[in-house]
């Protein structure tokens, strides 16, 4: 009796964890899909599109992972997709705060675009680039994460 007490303990906590992550990857989606959309032939950004790289979130997976909450998740292929989700959203974060940072550094220096020299243009395009494939990396891997979650988690 105790063995099926225990079991279900196990299932009810897995099932929130699943849960916290599946929400929290879904609301990064919404934020990977307005940053991928607003790509255009113009390099600046907006500053409300700067905002989103601050907005994704990746505090419950932390906190989950560091707390060795995801022992309780035994299913390898859900495991590897949410790590591969958070590891991407992760490197979108870090390429849009190095992008964000060269691009203001830039505009200090030289308010106007077209007076920017060729080198530091290429080294823009070269990161808005990089930028962007990987936020089309980060939305392939939270896609593929929601599918695993709620195909096998949720149901």
């Amino acid at each position: 009796m105790e063995n099926i007490k225990t079991e279900n303990e196990i299932s009810v906590r897995k099932k929130k964890i699943v849960q916290l992550v599946y929400n929290e990857l879904k609301d990064n989606k919404q934020l990977l899909l307005q940053l991928y959309e607003t790509r255009r032939a113009v390099l600046l950004f907006e500053e409300r599109e700067y905002e989103h790289f601050y907005q994704l979130r990746v505090e419950h997976w932390n906190a989950l992972s560091d707390g060795g909450e995801l022992e309780w998740i035994h299913d390898l292929e859900l495991l590897h997709a949410m790590a591969l989700a958070y590891g991407s959203i992760k490197v979108v974060q870090e390429t849009g705060k190095a992008y964000s940072t060269y691009v203001l550094n830039l505009s200090i220096q030289h308010p106007d675009p077209s007076d920017w020299p060729l080198y530091t243009k290429t080294h823009e395009k070269r990161l808005y680039k990089q930028m962007y494939e990987n936020i089309k990396l980060a939305l392939d891997n939270v896609e593929e994460a929601l599918i695993i979650i709620k195909q096998g988690e949720l149901n």
